[in-house]
């Protein structure tokens, strides 16, 4: 299961149909972008995946330090894609840069307190490429970039993951679960914000939901687990 996981990300970064037909550019990292799966991930008891929307920056809020990272993150895939670098050389980008996405929310929201166990889960996008619009430096994504994606990538992942739980953090990716569970009749789901929500007035919300979430699955929020 592991290594189809990684034929469809090879096979993705091959992909220019978002670009192609839907009038975006693509970010920083030029690539689809593979996300965290821990090492335990496939053995575990119970298997959770988290599809988030898009991929944005990597590196730290630091001008230099964001280039630098994508530039590093970028050849890293690229070298996935051409079989010059391996699974192992990906992850190890994403375990040491994790921390900084999203400016920090990313790991706190789902690790410190949603609580997932960082090796048994994984970790996608419904849309693994960065975009933006012409002329802007901002994240973009629709409904029909992610619907595309889905068709053409993320359905095959989903279903080589084979999740037992599938958390859709993002509203516009609630609707998912009535098309995942078509190939995945087994699956429960789980449905949250973003991680960093649009507006910071939101986030102490969010962060409610993810410890919601945390007592949903594992009997208690992640102040008391730990």
């Amino acid at each position: 299961m592991k290594i189809e996981v990684q034929d469809i990300y090879r096979e993705a970064t091959k992909c220019n149909s978002c670009f192609e037909n839907f009038k975006i550019a693509r970010g920083k990292v030029r690539k689809a972008q593979p996300r965290w799966i821990g090492n335990n991930y496939f053995s575990a008891e119970r298997r959770i995946c988290v599809i988030a929307i898009n991929p944005g920056n990597v590196g730290s809020k630091f001008k230099d330090a964001k280039k630098k990272a994508a530039s590093q993150f970028d050849k890293t895939i690229k070298n996935l894609g051409k079989g010059q670098s391996s699974w192992k050389d990906v992850m190890n980008f994403i375990d040491t840069d994790m921390k900084n996405w999203g400016e920090g929310r990313y790991k706190k929201f789902y690790f410190d307190l949603m609580n997932l166990p960082i090796d048994e889960v994984a970790m996608i996008n419904m849309m693994l490429c960065s975009a933006t619009e012409f002329g802007k430096q901002k994240n973009y994504y629709n409904e029909n970039t992610l619907r595309n994606c889905f068709n053409k990538h993320t359905r095959e992942l989903i279903q080589a993951l084979n999740p037992d739980v599938c958390i859709l953090s993002g509203t516009i990716l609630h609707k998912y679960s009535k098309f995942i569970r078509e190939f995945l009749p087994h699956c429960k789901f789980k449905k949250t914000y973003h991680f960093r929500p649009k507006y910071e007035k939101d986030w102490p919300k969010a962060d409610e939901d993810a410890e919601r979430i945390a007592r949903e699955l594992f009997g208690c929020s992640a102040e008391h687990r730990n």
